[in-house]
């Protein structure tokens, strides 16, 4: 399985195969450049002192100069590509996983939290980054080494490599039994930082809340904790990998003593000559650092797998069928019918049985307690979540059947949560809408009454609007987002609790405007108060999950006990406003 996690995460630089020949070729010059040298000193010492040959030594160390300035060129382009593939790799890498991201349901992000996502886009993507360029590399010039090592070994004295090789087998048992350990606890490590991640952009959303409760030394004791908690699996990472590292170090620091005994006897005795020995011992010591290293690119790889599991998991999940916006011609709306529909969160049934019917030219307004289904049925409308029994139609046309990417090219939501993203707010209007100019713009602009706001901020030093619309107040926000709305000229236009924030008369102004801008389209409108749903052609009332009452204003307050009293205290206000006017 991780095996098969690895070969799926190489096709990210299988596409730079080019690239990563001429790398290879690069580190394969540097690396056998760099075994010449104990062979060169050999010769030094068996040749060119017992004959003092000048000649041959100022050829050998002509030899030796080349060699290290090959090396230096070689080290020099292999480090500029080396850093061009590293950006382009992890870049391919976060493309993909930004576009999977942006494309899951929104029950995604209900079960997954922000923090920790982005934890994954940066830390853990960063690592495998490391792997498929760095530690592939690693392991590419560690592999020519050794191999080349093994061989100049081999020809040198056979049965002195032979002996060298006795202390692997202990190298492998140490490997098999804190491998496991090593993945288990590097997993932890990446829990715990994304949980603190979390943590971190949690409070930073809600430090209005962290100012208003003083809970400053709260919030820091809870830190506190988690940060423990990370130090505590860090820290068993660490004992794991040090054994693992240092155990092997040693059986491995055993092969030049096991050298040192056996070819000391040899030279004794004449059957090898001094500078072999010297050339075979220099052999063993570079045979150590790539040894070594690939200890540290075995924990290297450890960690990889298990940021490779995790981002392949979000892969793996399944995201909802789009097309690209613009791709499909819109035909004008005549109808939507909702029939039958049914959904449940958890067990607890929300919505049961609603047959409803919206008409091309006609405004129409959701009504009901707080937890009645009215959001719930505006997010399964626009297909954010999955109905579990009924059908949408629209024109006769099975909803289910589209994509929400070409869904949502027919409707328009404006949620009482205005998304205001960190930029202007003439470039947070435009935000993907298709329009011809100025002159589409204004006429909007002016009637949700942020023209003015607009002239005064970009006439000031600063035309940012600040992370979430910081410097907005709420009322602003949402004539931002209604502006945004309306101007994207939808065939549908739904407007969630959008005018919370507006005080009454701004509200009805616009209610007014949206009654006109969609007279041959359909608008629909939640809100708990009456200024805005008594300007409906059709008010729809809903009680736990059900449709209890349908009709205008006047007819529902004459007819509908439950309206009444879900605005009584507003009806009363509004008759006492009236009363004292005459």
């Amino acid at each position: 399985m991780r095996s098969h996690v690895y070969l799926w995460f190489a096709r990210y630089i299988k596409k730079y195969w080019d690239k990563e020949l001429l790398l290879f070729l690069l580190i394969a010059v540097s690396s056998l450049g760099s075994l010449a040298s104990p062979y060169i000193l050999k010769l030094i010492i068996d040749d060119v002192f017992p004959h003092k040959d000048y000649h041959l030594l100022m050829k050998l160390l002509s030899t030796l100069i080349v060699l290290y300035v090959v090396r230096i060129l070689a080290t020099y382009f292999f480090d500029y590509l080396f850093s061009w593939l590293s950006s382009k790799v992890v870049g391919d890498i976060r493309r993909d996983l930004f576009s999977h991201l942006l494309h899951m349901s929104l029950a995604f992000y209900d079960k997954n939290k922000v923090g920790e996502i982005v934890h994954k886009i940066n830390n853990e993507v960063n690592i495998i980054e490391g792997t498929l360029t760095r530690s592939v590399i690693r392991l590419c010039n560690n592999v020519v080494l050794l191999v080349g090592l093994a061989f100049l070994l081999a020809w040198l004295n056979l049965s002195l490599f032979l002996v060298s090789l006795v202390v692997f087998p202990f190298i492998f048992v140490t490997l098999r039994y804190f491998t496991p350990l090593i993945r288990k606890s590097y997993e932890k490590v990446s829990e715990k930082e994304g949980e603190t991640n979390n943590f971190y952009t949690e409070r930073f959303n809600c430090i209005r809340l962290i100012k208003s409760f003083n809970s400053y030394d709260y919030e820091n004791e809870k830190l506190n904790g988690r940060i423990e908690n990370i130090r505590h699996a860090k820290l068993k990472n660490t004992i794991y990998s040090s054994l693992n590292r240092n155990i092997a170090s040693f059986f491995i620091a055993m092969g030049p003593v096991l050298i040192f005994g056996w070819g000391g006897s040899k030279v004794l005795d004449g059957s090898m000559t001094l500078g072999a020995l010297v050339a075979f011992l220099q052999y063993i010591n570079r045979l150590y650092s790539p040894s070594m290293d690939m200890f540290y690119l075995h924990d290297e790889l450890i960690r990889a797998g298990v940021s490779m599991k995790q981002i392949k998991a979000i892969f793996d999940a399944r995201t909802e069928r789009w097309v690209q916006p613009g791709s499909k011609v819109i035909e004008p709306v005549e109808r939507v019918l909702i029939h039958g529909l049914h959904f449940s969160y958890e067990k607890k049934k929300i919505l049961n049985g609603v047959d409803l019917q919206f008409v091309k030219g006609r405004s129409y307004a959701l009504v009901g307690a707080s937890g009645c289904g009215k959001s719930t049925l505006i997010s399964i409308l626009t297909k954010f979540y999955k109905h579990s029994e009924g059908s949408i139609l629209y024109n006769d046309n099975p909803v289910n059947e589209m994509s929400i990417s070409e869904w949502m090219e027919y409707i328009t939501v404006v949620q009482q949560h205005s998304y205001i993203l960190h930029d202007t707010i003439r470039e947070n209007i435009v935000y993907n809408n298709r329009y011809e100019g100025p002159e589409d713009i204004e006429p909007i602009l002016r009637q949700v009454g942020i023209r003015d706001i607009i002239a005064n901020m970009e006439a000031g030093d600063g035309t940012m609007i600040g992370d979430r619309g910081a410097t907005l107040s709420g009322g602003q926000a949402q004539r931002v987002a209604l502006a945004r709305a309306f101007l994207k000229k939808s065939e549908i236009v739904i407007l969630d609790e959008a005018t919370s924030a507006l005080d009454s008369q701004s509200e009805e102004k616009i209610i007014r405007f949206v009654k006109d801008m969609y007279r041959d389209k359909i608008s629909i409108i939640i809100s708990h108060r009456i200024s805005a749903v008594r300007q409906a052609d059709e008010i729809i009332v809903l009680d736990k999950g059900h449709i209890i009452a349908k009709g205008s204003h006047d007819w529902l307050a004459a007819n509908c006990e439950y309206y009444v009293r879900l605005f009584e205290n507003q009806m009363e206000s509004t008759y006492q406003s009236v009363s004292a006017i005459a």
